[in-house]
């Protein structure tokens, strides 16, 4: 009987809840909509300088592939009407390759 006990509460024990990992995110605006990104909290991690990184990237991969800035490298591709290569950064033809 006392093994039963034992077994029962050492069991009952190992079910216990983990503790809850406290979830940050930011918020932000680009391409005409919003963002919001979820990441588990890190000790000594800023949170405006993690939406900083992001504000910063989404202005880049707008800069290449946005279909309303004319001056986005998919839009000079789009509109390119010579037979000449022309080159694109290697995040473009990435996505590129990957919708083909």
């Amino acid at each position: 009987m006392k093994f039963l006990l034992v077994m029962v509460v050492l069991l009952m024990t190992a079910c216990s809840r983990q503790p809850a990992v406290k979830v940050e995110h930011v918020l932000g605006q680009t391409m005409g909509t919003t963002y919001n990104v979820k990441f588990p909290e890190v000790a000594g991690v800023d949170e405006a300088a993690i939406k900083s990184a992001i504000d910063k990237r989404l202005v880049q991969v707008n800069k290449l592939m946005s279909t309303y800035d004319p001056t986005s490298e998919l839009s000079r591709f789009n509109q390119y009407r010579f037979a000449e290569p022309f080159t694109v950064s290697d995040e473009t033809l990435l996505v590129v390759n990957e919708a083909l």
